[in-house]
């Protein structure tokens, strides 16, 4: 992802403030308002996502009977959603570890892939500015063409985006909180993104190294790379950011959810294996893989 992890966790912030909030507010499906559907995990819209494409994000996450509710609702936005997740509310649970491993790995990837193709030179933006467009779009949709009064900001940030004019991005994003008068949460939102993406423009963009093309090279061979040390998991239902987060939810773990299994992970995964009784190699083999989930009740 491109996004740095200071705009990921602004997203996380305003959808669903924390996760002590989450557990008591957000494992049921929630009905935002509006021409929202019904919602789970980190603002996951069923109202505007197939049935398919539901039990693809969180098919492993959550059980058969709950994906094909959330699947009923698929498509269903504004009252007909209201009702739906009244009915649906107390039959579907979505744990905190679940969604943010869908969040990070299917929700995240998808709002960058929509801000990347609605708007011109995304490349040239450091993650905390590309971000906060994501966060931007995350909240009213990649909607950056909109017609009307209502998107004229949105607008004006394409228009700003395909001149390189930067630096003027922050105030379009700013001016936005007229939009909302009466609502301090967004308009707290849209400030915070604009200090976020001024922040990144203050920083440096790396520039990828050039490459010297000898007019007759010779073949060097190539160096072996070292072996990992530890492999990733090797059951296929669990990712290595699963690990990292459940960890993070069950203990007083700090782990950077990245996807890397570095040294912090291995060593995490030791202090887990020491307090359950299993082998302290720092390897996420099959039975630490099912000790985890037995802890988090998935």
């Amino acid at each position: 992802m491109r996004s740095s992890p200071a705009a990921m966790s602004m997203i996380v912030f305003f959808e669903v403030s924390s996760e002590e909030t989450y557990n008591k507010l957000y494992r049921p499906p929630t009905w935002p308002g509006g021409a929202s559907g019904v919602t789970i995990g980190i603002g996951y819209d069923c109202g505007f996502e197939t049935a398919a494409q539901i039990a693809s994000d969180w098919g492993q996450y959550l059980t058969a009977d709950m994906i094909s509710k959330l699947g009923a609702a698929a498509g269903m936005t504004g009252a007909r959603a209201q009702v739906e997740t009244h009915k649906i509310r107390n039959a579907v649970s979505v744990s905190w570890t679940a969604a943010m491993a869908v969040f990070q790995n299917h929700d995240m990837p998808k709002w960058e892939a929509l801000v990347e193709k609605a708007l011109p030179n995304c490349d040239l933006l450091s993650g905390d500015s590309f971000g906060s467009l994501v966060s931007l779009a995350y909240n009213r949709g990649a909607s950056f063409n909109g017609a009307g009064d209502r998107y004229l900001e949105m607008r004006e940030i394409h228009a700003n985006m395909a001149d390189k004019n930067f630096a003027a991005i922050p105030g379009n994003i700013r001016s936005m909180q007229r939009l909302w008068p009466n609502v301090p949460g967004l308009q707290s939102r849209r400030r915070q993104e604009a200090d976020l993406f001024e922040k990144g423009l203050r920083e440096p963009i790396a520039e990828p190294a050039p490459v010297a093309v000898s007019v007759d090279p010779v073949p060097v061979p190539a160096p072996e790379a070292p072996p990992s040390p530890v492999p990733a998991p090797i059951h296929p239902k669990f990712s290595v950011a699963w690990v990292q987060a459940s960890l993070n939810a069950i203990s007083d773990e700090q782990i950077s959810v990245d996807g890397q299994y570095g040294p912090g992970t291995i060593a995490a995964v030791k202090r887990f294996q020491a307090a359950n009784g299993l082998a302290e190699d720092g390897i996420a083999r099959l039975e630490t893989l099912k000790t985890l989930a037995k802890r988090l009740d998935v």
